[in-house]
């Protein structure tokens, strides 16, 4: 087996067969296990092949500003949705409709919107002051 097909290949075999919910406690326990081993192999074959397909992909651009902003997302996307869903459409967050999908998109770039504003405004400039200190 070729080390390009190594990933695919621990990913067929080790994959749940039976379908579960995501608050299940398989799910909870193997299925996120089986993410973070995902990951970790497109990680490692993204190192290992600096000039490869994987390693070129992971240094797009805008894959470093979504990683830059990242945190922020993560703190404030499910106050963001709920804000635009109860301001849009006076209802908790729900994309099951075209009208609820529309809304979690504008909350999506919402939050991207304020994710940006914060590094730009605040958390750029005290990683540039921290970065002026020898410790």
């Amino acid at each position: 087996m070729s080390r390009g097909s190594a990933a695919p290949a621990a990913i067929t075999v080790c994959r749940p067969r039976k379908t579960t919910t995501p608050a299940s406690p398989l799910t909870e326990t193997l299925g996120f296990t089986w993410i973070a081993v995902f990951y970790l192999l497109i990680l490692l074959l993204a190192l290992s092949r600096p000039t490869g397909l994987i390693a070129s992909l992971c240094r797009m651009a805008w894959l470093r500003e979504l990683g830059r902003v990242s945190y922020c997302i993560y703190i404030i996307h499910t106050a963001v949705n709920l804000f635009f869903h109860m301001a849009l459409r006076h209802a908790a967050p729900q994309s099951s409709d075209a009208k609820g999908a529309v809304v979690t998109l504008l909350a999506a770039l919402g939050t991207y919107g304020i994710a940006r504003a914060s590094w730009v405004i605040l958390e750029h400039p005290l990683v540039r002051r921290g970065h002026a200190f020898k410790y």
